[in-house]
């Protein structure tokens, strides 16, 4: 398709969906309101949300998330960080599926819409409870699917298997596992397994003759996508984050060593070593450390090769760190081994050796660093952005559908990228 073509179709877009362009301009004029400072430390926690729920939304089986329905979701995350500086974006995702209208419409702010959920799970936990009171004694659950009980000897692991196990769930740890069909429905589709770590039935002899079996009750609960291997949510009781005091009071790494050993539906091992980075923010890690079984350790004396997975690390600045430390930092975050002199931070260091380039995104980056280098990060965002190159074959495709099917194959696109396809130039 010529550029002149792309540039017709976009322009029938546009005028097609001027809702759409009235909605971006309410983003623009939004972004304005903030101080220059403000707006460098909020635009890119805005785009972060989006990019996340953007993912998750488009690949929801019926649920419908157009051009006009994402410019309204994020025209709202920009009102949202007006006052907030950070959005538990499983929350939000879960209430956008309950309330699909949300997104179509600009009215109505993500506060409103997070107090309704809230509402509405406490709302339906209290009737899960009603009607489980009214269950007889002859009317008993299926059994969980129970895995291992941790090396403790506490905890047990049991595999969630349907809505009378979710409701439950619900029930005792006041969140919103079993208020929707949301879960149970991405469950039968194979996208999440849901975990519940309990508390081992203990038999107390003291009532009565018979005696009577005591626990079994939730303590965490998990979300986990099996097929890009992540624990997409770890939950205590009322959507409470984990805390360095649950890690060895829970046994998580016991857990997380335990669950590599078994496998899914379909045979592929489980990996709970991945845990979303949202579910971790009240885990406190001192900078240049890793949080390991062992406790906290220094990055210079955790060896990747041999050590079990670190839980969570703190801040890694490479600014004046040798390259000998930098190469030791990849190994760790990144998994690839490389020398110190096949490690690129400037412009002028790139050479026909280099395998990795950590640092700033200087102008013709991509023609200067050899097609064979495959790991590319910004200075800044080491090591959750790197930078995917590749080559995209564009005939035929308007800028629409091209920006539709990257996102469907994983890509997250940059408003400066939405900016090239939206309006190419003549050669």
């Amino acid at each position: 398709m010529t550029p002149e073509r792309i540039r017709h179709d976009y322009a029938k877009a546009e005028a097609a969906s001027p809702a759409k362009a009235s909605v971006e301009k309410l983003y623009q004029d939004t972004l304005a309101i903030f101080s220059e400072d403000v707006r460098s430390q909020k635009e890119p926690l805005i785009s972060a949300a989006f990019n996340t729920l953007q993912a998750r939304l488009s690949r929801q089986e019926g649920f419908l998330f157009g051009e006009q329905e994402q410019a309204i979701l994020k025209l709202k995350l920009a009102r949202y960080f007006q006052r907030e500086n950070t959005v538990d974006e499983n929350t939000l995702f879960d209430a956008i599926i309950e309330t699909p209208n949300f997104i179509s419409i600009e009215k109505g702010g993500l506060h409103r819409l997070l107090k309704i959920h809230e509402q509405k799970t406490l709302y339906k936990i209290a009737e899960i409870r009603k009607r489980r009171a009214e269950i007889t004694g002859n009317q008993e659950l299926n059994p969980y699917e129970a895995f291992f009980t941790t090396n403790s000897g506490k905890f047990y692991l049991a595999k969630l298997l349907n809505m009378p196990h979710l409701e439950k769930e619900s029930d005792y740890m006041g969140h919103c596992v079993g208020t929707s069909d949301s879960y149970i429905n991405r469950m039968k589709r194979g996208e999440i397994e849901i975990f519940s770590l309990r508390t081992v039935p203990v038999f107390n002899e003291k009532l009565g003759q018979m005696g009577e079996l005591e626990g079994d009750s939730p303590i965490l609960t998990i979300e986990y996508d099996p097929k890009n291997k992540i624990v997409i949510q770890i939950k205590k009781a009322n959507d409470d984050l984990i805390t360095n005091q649950d890690i060895a009071g829970l046994d998580l790494f016991g857990v997380i060593k335990q669950v590599g050993k078994t496998t899914t539906d379909t045979g592929e091992p489980r990996d709970f070593s991945n845990i979303s980075p949202d579910e971790l923010d009240d885990i406190e890690v001192k900078d240049q450390h890793l949080l390991t079984e062992n406790g906290e350790v220094h990055y210079r004396d955790f060896n990747p090769n041999t050590e079990s997975p670190y839980l969570k690390a703190g801040a890694m600045p490479l600014e004046g760190l040798s390259k000998i430390d930098v190469a030791k930092i990849a190994q760790i975050f990144i998994g690839i081994k490389v020398k110190p002199e096949e490690i690129a931070q400037k412009e002028n260091e790139v050479n026909r050796g280099t395998k990795i380039y950590i640092g700033p995104l200087y102008p013709g980056i991509f023609k200067t660093l050899p097609d064979i280098i495959n790991h590319i990060y910004s200075e800044f965002w080491f090591p959750e952005g790197k930078i995917r190159r590749g080559t995209v074959e564009i005939g035929g495709k308007t800028a629409k559908q091209l920006e539709a099917e990257l996102v469907k194959a994983g890509f997250k696109i940059s408003d400066s990228a939405k900016f090239m396809l939206n309006n190419q130039r003549k050669p």
